[in-house]
């Protein structure tokens, strides 16, 4: 959802002492585009997003990848 957001959910990950990169999309386009050329081990998404939700990540990455997993990262579940 925010820049700072997922800038504080790398760090945290680098600091636990994972070796990472991190690819931030979003739209649906950049997703589809990112799962294209980055193989992700894992999707970590926002449920709410503007213009682009969750949900829909979901199904695009398990269209594409469907052995990736997925985890729905966010401060609101509803």
């Amino acid at each position: 959802d925010s820049p700072e957001d997922a800038e504080l959910m790398s760090e945290q990950m680098l600091v636990a002492g994972l070796e990472a990169r991190f690819e931030r999309v979003e739209s649906e386009a950049e997703l589809r585009q990112a799962l294209a050329r980055f193989q992700p081990d894992i999707v970590l998404s926002d449920l709410s997003m503007p213009g682009f939700s969750g949900d829909d990540a979901l199904r695009i990455v398990r269209e594409t990848s469907p052995e990736v997993p997925f985890i729905f990262v966010s401060g609101t579940m509803g």
